[in-house]
């Protein structure tokens, strides 16, 4: 398989403390793959003001400068389309977080296959 889902959250300073450990673990952010809806996705881009659950504001500037891409469920399904082929394997993102990522959710994961998105 080419995709491993790291984690799964509903919180993007969540998300930057996943892809925070995931590189002092070693993994280059040229694997390091987010998954979300379009609302997100603009949210971690634009760098809104974000507020965690304790209140205080932070940048999304660390998690873009950490990952390969930020990309939204669309975007994934159309790039791995191929790849996960009816004949092939099931997409274990679409399978599992579907619903999820359209209602905001974010999945981490690491591409063992770089070409794939």
């Amino acid at each position: 398989m080419a995709i491993k889902i790291e984690a799964f959250t509903n919180s993007i300073a969540t998300c930057m403390d996943v892809v925070k450990k995931i590189r002092a673990d070693g993994v280059p952010k040229e694997k390091i793959l987010i998954i979300t809806n379009y609302a997100c996705r603009e949210a971690i881009i634009l760098n809104y003001d974000l507020r965690d659950d304790d209140g205080h504001i932070f940048s999304t500037h660390t998690l873009l400068n950490n990952v390969r891409n930020i990309i939204t469920l669309p975007t994934y399904q159309a790039a791995t389309l191929n790849y996960f082929a009816p004949e092939r394997l099931v997409d274990p993102v679409t399978l599992l977080y579907k619903e999820q990522i359209e209602s905001g959710g974010i999945v981490i994961a690491i591409l063992e296959d770089p070409y794939l998105v």
